[in-house]
Order: structure tokens, then sequence, then C-alpha cells
């Protein structure tokens, strides 16, 4: 008798563990393994363009900036330039 309830509390209790894992994998851990397998897809997707565009931003405002100072040296100092004032298509 005492061998049949020992199988019976290790039957439900085992059952338990295996229910709770299986929760714990369903609603936690897959959802983590697929979320981030979907953030390093899109990474790859999106990274180098984005690394391209930031460069050329970059490349556009240095090239602005460095016409800014020039024109503050000729004595311009508002940003502000109507097409009268234009001295080349730049």
């Amino acid at each position: 008798m005492e061998g049949l309830s020992s199988f019976m509390y290790g039957a439900v209790g085992g059952g338990f563990v295996a229910t709770a894992l299986r929760v714990l994998e369903q609603y936690w851990v897959t959802p983590w393994f697929t979320s981030s397998a979907e953030a390093k897809r899109k990474l790859i997707l999106y990274g180098r363009p984005l690394y391209l565009s930031c460069h050329q931003i970059e490349f556009r405002l240095t090239h602005i900036n460095q016409k800014q100072q020039e024109q503050r040296q000729e004595g311009i100092t508002s940003l502000l330039a109507s097409p009268a004032d234009a001295k080349s298509v730049e």
C-alpha cells in the first residue's frame, strides 16, 4: 500500500512539474526566442542601410556646417538666404 501511495504522489508531482515546465516553455521561453530571432533578422535587414544613411547625413551636415562657417567669416550671420543672395547652385 505504501508503494502505491508513493507511486501516486510521484505521478501527481511529476505531472504537476511537467505541466509547469510546459507552461513556462510555451508562454515565456518560446516568445523570448522568437522575438530575439525576429530582432536579429530586422537588424540584418535594416542595419546596413541605416548605417549608410547616417554616414551620408553626417557628410552632408559637415559640409553645411563648413559652408556656414565660411559665410560667417564673409560677414553673413543669418541662416536665412534669398535666391538673390545665391552665388552658385550650392
